[in-house]
């Protein structure tokens, strides 16, 4: 067959069928620009679950205009759960960091052998003047000195260090949660079994305050100069499921501090 003729005859099937094939189109790619605004990164199970729901209403329908009806009525049911889910969640469960979607870190110098000093697992009993998180409990001001100095390393405001504290293990550096977070910031270790955490400490360093500290102030700092904002970066550090209620609720304890 002439070579012409090939060309001439997809060109004139595809202009026939150029209203389906640009709805199918648009049919296809819309979970993936729902996906984006439901969960953004994670968006991968979102997009897949309403793929194969598209393929599922049009299998059993043979209907265009059915599956593009089907769809709709699924993607009001994800906002719908989506918005319940904001509404009625009143809190975060402490201690229960979440895996996060990618590994960032600051380009920042590992701290100096004198400042990470082998913090024993109990309180500070050394007087340190603790004038930046006066405004907390007992339980956080008893890791002020390092708190401090890990905050003053990584550019961060000790309030807001402490915050996250309060919110994910109320100052027990002992704390372990559901994803096998630990310690006072609730940091994911590189034996968690998620590769993407490979560079981070083992569980049991993890349990030391002042390794804990360091890296949860680490991998805080990081977020926040990759996303451009606290915020951001606290929705990233925070449970994935929870959108920004838990960086909301870090932030409102910040304001509050802070006063």
């Amino acid at each position: 067959m002439n070579p012409n003729q090939i060309v001439d005859d997809v060109t004139g099937t595809l202009r026939a069928h150029r209203g389906p094939i640009v709805l199918w189109i648009i049919l296809i790619l819309f979970p993936f620009v729902v996906g984006q605004i439901i969960a953004g990164p994670g968006s991968f199970p979102y997009v897949l679950s309403l793929l194969v729901a598209v393929g599922f209403i049009y299998v059993t329908q043979h209907h265009f205009a059915k599956t593009l009806i089907g769809l709709i009525v699924l993607i009001a049911l994800f906002f719908a759960f989506g918005f319940a889910k904001s509404t009625f969640a009143s809190s975060v469960p402490d201690g229960d960091q979440s895996v996060e979607t990618e590994e960032i870190i600051p380009a920042v110098e590992e701290p100096a052998a004198s400042q990470v000093e082998e913090a024993s697992e109990d309180t500070i009993e050394a007087p340190y003047n603790c004038t930046s998180i006066a405004n907390f409990d007992d339980n956080i001001k008893q890791w002020c000195q390092l708190i401090d100095d890990y905050a003053d390393d990584y550019g961060l405001d000790p309030v807001l260090v402490a915050s996250i504290i309060q919110i994910e293990s109320k100052g027990n550096h002992d704390a372990v949660s559901g994803m096998n977070a630990i310690g006072l910031m609730q940091v994911m270790p590189s034996d968690s079994g998620y590769p993407i955490f490979h560079q981070r400490p083992v569980s049991s360093d993890l349990f030391n305050p002042a390794i804990n500290i360091d890296w949860g102030c680490k991998i805080l700092a990081g977020y926040i100069e990759t996303y451009g904002s606290i915020r951001e970066g606290l929705l990233h550090y925070g449970p994935i499921d929870y959108g920004y209620i838990y960086a909301d609720q870090v932030l409102a304890l910040y304001e509050e501090k802070s006063n």
